[in-house]
């Protein structure tokens, strides 16, 4: 028996432990929106790998997820997730002997004299278990890049070209090309003839080996939407679009220039968090030949990556294309039949537990042997067909619990607004990602925002602070050079903002100085929010940062040491200012954000109690206006409402009144009372 087939006896005990809570008829089904039906070509165990539209549809966690048999049984299954570099090298390798050398160098006018090594080696007994032989060559120098030609020559026959001109060289320590595939080869001996223009012989020695990788998942790759592109301090700085729940394992990159060597890092984007570096690396290819056009990631968690490419003196890389290599996931499970259908999406049903988990011990064993028993074709494959809707599926939002609205409000007392339209998801949640223009009107911690239908009353939202960030152009208004320092005055387009980091543009090649960053309230006095050395190296230029903790300012002050160095000048300032996000149980249809009211408090909704809950569902789009001042505001209206600071105010002035009116009639009767009799009145008296 072999050894998949005793893992599929000992899964199929754990099915039977499940089956009473599989014939328990339940309406799972109806959570997913998409299905797909399974075929099989045979009965037992199966293994089938996820498209990268079921990926895409899903969880990342893939927890809204299920296998249900012919019958609507839902299927334990066990999940692979092991990454892309997991896998099992085997080897075999065969050392040839050199029969022959023969080495000629030619000269030219002008140019350097050509090096030519030719040598003659033997071929393996025998080919392969699997594949064809590979030809590898070891080189001692660190340095070098030749072409190399591998011929055949057998006994009375002609002889055959195997790889012709193929550039082979050593450009550092992981980049290099070594290897030359060969096709099936028997009996004779090869030729194979190294030549190049350095001034030294190779004298390599040669090795012929197979190698079978077995991955621990298949790949698939997914273009990524370009968001922005911007060439600047001799880098491609170019920012993609990563899709909810794609996690990429590798990222691949395409262009159409023959020969490069560039440096390449990834940048993660991530919410409140700023950048996270994800990889780094070097691409290289010469004359179109394959070479390493991709780079390992680790995880992302943000909604975009930003690609950093070193070009030096170079042109920039010519049509530039992106794309995310990712596993896919494999389940393993037993269908007790070949038919079965895989429903999936939502983000409504929690991961589950199958006792299928208990079988990882004996799944494990030796890595090689899992992995000829789950992707060496040692498993049956099961095939996954065309993507439908869910006919059970029920279409009600999962939110619906929640959508109505609240109290009315009176928009008289907000002093700006922004018409909204709304177009929530299948479980009836939108999201806005607020624009720093709303925060800077929002002065109270954004106590005061409201979102408004047609009659005028408040619908419930959620906020994440700090859940994105956007990149805000600054306007130098003042540069003043004296004493050997230089003072920057950089405005904002409005105030204040939440900022968090600063990138300076520049065409200075090379810089090192000390600095200082002044934060202005909105009295304009300064307070230092950071200092240290802020320096651009002409040997790697790359974006001159300065970072510092997020908080609201009003203006910035940038002081430079400058020495008896000349002033630097910035063609751009850019401020990375952190915006909340918020999230609206409503339906869809046209709102107002209402804002502008720094007395207002806080809203108390009911939604906040299950907030997990709400973030944990699948969100629509929503669309705003231009920011504009509200129409209806009225300062009396404002400051007739019946909370918050302006209804004290507002009594501290009805008391005032009072106690003035009360005290000027005081003052005039005593003056009444005390006043003295006139002379006329005395010659009166008897």
């Amino acid at each position: 028996m072999k050894r998949w087939q005793r893992v599929a006896a000992a899964m199929s005990v754990a099915f039977l432990s499940t089956s009473a809570d599989a014939a328990t008829p339940v309406a799972l089904e109806r959570l997913f929106p998409h299905e797909a039906p399974i075929e099989a070509d045979a009965t037992g165990l199966v293994r089938l790998a996820l498209p990268p539209e079921v990926i895409r549809a899903c969880r990342p966690d893939l927890s809204d997820l299920r296998v249900f048999d012919a019958a609507g049984r839902e299927v334990a299954f066990w999940l692979d997730s092991k990454r892309l570099d997991e896998a099992v090298q085997v080897t075999e390798s065969f050392d040839p002997e050199i029969v022959g050398l023969d080495r000629e160098e030619h000269a030219a006018e002008n140019a350097p004299s050509r090096r030519t090594e030719t040598y003659e080696i033997t071929v393996p007994p025998r080919g392969p278990a699997v594949g064809t032989w590979e030809l590898v060559i070891v080189v001692s120098h660190p340095r070098y890049v030749r072409a190399a030609t591998v011929r055949r020559a057998g006994e009375g026959k002609a002889v055959e070209t195997l790889a012709e001109a193929e550039p082979i060289f050593r450009l550092a320590k992981d980049t290099h090309r070594t290897r030359l595939a060969l096709p099936p080869i028997e009996g004779g001996t090869l030729q194979v003839e190294i030549s190049g223009q350095e001034d030294f012989y190779l004298e390599p020695r040669f090795r012929y080996e197979n190698g079978r990788r077995l991955e621990s998942a298949s790949r698939s790759a997914v273009a990524l939407e370009e968001l922005s592109r911007e060439y600047r301090d001799g880098q491609t700085v170019v920012e993609l679009a990563r899709p909810s729940g794609l996690v990429p394992d590798l990222l691949r990159v395409e262009s159409s220039t023959g020969s490069l060597s560039r440096e390449i890092t990834v940048w993660d984007e991530r919410p409140g968090s700023g950048e996270a570096k994800l990889g780094h690396g070097k691409l290289y290819r010469l004359d179109g030949k394959p070479g390493r056009m991709r780079l390992r990631l680790a995880p992302a968690r943000g909604e975009s990556l930003r690609v950093v490419i070193r070009d030096g003196d170079s042109p920039p890389l010519t049509d530039l294309r992106f794309s995310a290599v990712i596993r896919r996931p494999i389940l393993v499970f037993d269908l007790s039949g070949k038919r079965g259908t895989l429903r999936f999406g939502g983000g409504r049903a929690r991961r589950p537990h199958y006792d299928l988990t208990g079988l990882r011990s004996p799944l494990k064993g030796s890595r090689a042997e899992l992995a000829v028993e789950l992707y060496a074709g040692g498993m049956p494959l099961a095939r996954l067909g065309e993507i439908r809707p869910n006919p059970a599926f029920d279409a009600t939002p999962a939110l619906a619990f929640a959508m109505h609205a609240g109290a009315e409000i009176d928009e008289r007392i907000f002093s700006h607004r922004r018409p909204l339209a709304l177009a929530p998801s299948s479980e009836g949640l939108s999201r806005l990602v607020l624009d720093p223009a709303d925060t800077a009107h929002s002065l109270n911690d954004l106590a005061d925002l409201r979102v408004v239908g047609g009659d005028g009353r408040q619908w419930p939202y959620l906020i994440r602070r700090s859940a994105r960030t956007r990149r805000i152009a600054l306007t130098e208004t003042e540069r003043v050079s004296r004493k050997r320092r230089t003072t920057y005055a950089l405005a904002l387009p409005t105030t204040p903002l939440t900022l968090h980091r600063l990138t300076l543009g520049t065409e200075a090649p090379y810089f090192d100085r000390t600095y200082s960053l002044m934060a202005l309230d909105e009295h304009g006095l300064g307070q230092r929010i950071a200092s240290g050395r802020v320096k651009k190296d002409a040997r790697r230029p790359r974006p001159t940062r300065i970072g510092f903790s997020s908080r609201p300012v009003y203006g910035l002050e940038l002081v430079l040491e400058d020495g008896d160095d000349a002033p630097l000048r910035f063609h751009t300032v850019t401020a990375h200012a952190s915006v909340p996000e918020i999230f609206l149980v409503a339906p869809r249809g046209e709102y107002r954000l209402l804002l502008g009211n720094p007395d207002l408090p806080a809203p108390r909704y009911e939604l906040e109690r299950v907030r997990s809950l709400v973030l944990a569902a699948s969100s629509g789009s929503a669309t705003v206006g231009p920011l504009e001042p509200n129409p209806v505001y009225s300062l009396a209206a404002r400051l007739g409402t019946e909370d918050g600071p302006s209804a004290t105010l507002q009594a501290g002035l009805v008391w005032g009144v009072l106690l003035v009116a009360v005290a000027v009639l005081a003052w005039l009767t005593f003056r009444v009372v005390t006043q003295t009799p006139d002379s006329g009145d005395k010659s009166a008296e008897p």
